[in-house]
């Protein structure tokens, strides 16, 4: 039988574990600021101290976001339900990397992508991962039951404007 190589192995201070558990600590408040402050409580100037100038959200119903799109949105889903309320039920945060596991509930009371209110109201799950350099939000992947919340409104049959989504290849190359 051969030998296994022989590795080296770098210690770790515990300074240094204790450096990467205040990151990961101030990260996860950071993504917590964005729901709590931002989509509950409407508070729009705090998107560019918490987001970084490049930022780019990705969103499985709107598409790809950059700051601006993004407190549009929070305008927006707040117009749609005005009582719309976020409650974040886990927050795990490894290095520079946060994901937030959250309940969206709220009663539909204005236009939504086009449609008139149903009056009806909806709950929602999602899972948002976000990147934080330097202490803003780079970037963030969220992944939710859109399909849930228009069935819940009774709006199946609804389509998302060409404008919201990205066309398919056929539609941005017709024959």
């Amino acid at each position: 039988m051969a030998a296994l190589p022989s590795r080296s192995y770098r210690s770790v201070s515990s300074l240094e574990l204790e450096g990467e558990a205040a990151m990961a600590t101030d990260n996860k408040q950071l993504a917590r600021r964005l729901i709590e402050e931002v989509w509950n409580k409407g508070k729009l100037d705090l998107v560019d101290e918490l987001l970084d100038p490049a930022y780019e959200g990705h969103d499985p119903l709107l598409g790809t976001l950059k700051r601006d799109a993004l407190r549009n949105s929070v305008k927006g889903y707040r117009s749609a339900f005005p009582d719309l309320r976020f409650e974040v039920s886990a927050v795990l945060g490894e290095g520079n990397f946060v994901t937030t596991r959250w309940t969206a509930r709220g009663t539909h009371l204005g236009p939504l992508l086009g449609r008139e209110s149903t009056g009806r109201s909806a709950q929602v799950t999602g899972i948002t991962v976000a990147e934080i350099r330097n202490g803003r939000i780079v970037s963030d992947y969220a992944e939710w039951d859109t399909l849930g919340l228009f069935r819940q409104l009774g709006l199946e049959g609804v389509t998302v404007p060409l404008a919201v989504r990205k066309p398919s290849t056929q539609e941005a190359h017709p024959r």
